[in-house]
């Protein structure tokens, strides 16, 4: 009785590899059908008789008026796209171009303040001389006047 049970399982384990084996010929054996299908149409509509069939349906359905309608929608959207990425581009530029004329100008206006600051530096200093030498001048004809009197009354 034990062997017919195993008997029973080994010759159903091997119908059931049979069966196996047979599905994977068949999935096997169809998907080369297929492939050798799609070659032959690839090339039948490569070069072949269905290259005109199919040039002619295909230009048909792209000329329906569905069809030109979102190829214009999609051309509308790329031109507006386009448009604002350029304008983008445009305000960077001027924002630049602004950007380093101010620095110029900063530039320039720091320069001219450096310039004035030297020049009233320059006057100031030349003033001072100026005063100082009156001043001396002054003190010097007050000392020459002082001494004359006192020349004067010594004789």
């Amino acid at each position: 009785p034990r062997m017919s049970v195993r008997f029973g399982f080994q010759q159903k384990e091997r119908e059931r590899k049979e069966r196996q084996r047979s599905e994977r010929k068949a999935r096997e054996r169809e998907e080369t059908e297929r492939y050798e299908m799609e070659k032959s149409v690839r090339q039948r509509v490569e070069s072949g008789d269905l290259k005109d069939t199919v040039a002619s349906r295909v230009r048909q359905m792209l000329e329906t008026t569905k069809v030109e309608e979102r190829i214009q929608q999609r051309t509308n959207e790329l031109i507006v796209a386009k448009r604002e990425e350029e304008l983008r581009a445009i305000e960077k530029a001027r924002t630049e171009c602004i950007a380093a004329a101010r620095r110029k100008e900063e530039e320039r206006l720091s320069e001219a303040q450096r310039l004035k600051d030297i020049l009233e530096e320059n006057k100031r200093k030349v003033d001072d001389e100026a005063r100082r030498r009156a001043e001396g001048e002054t003190r010097a004809m007050l000392e020459r006047q002082g001494e004359r009197p006192g020349r004067d009354a010594a004789p």
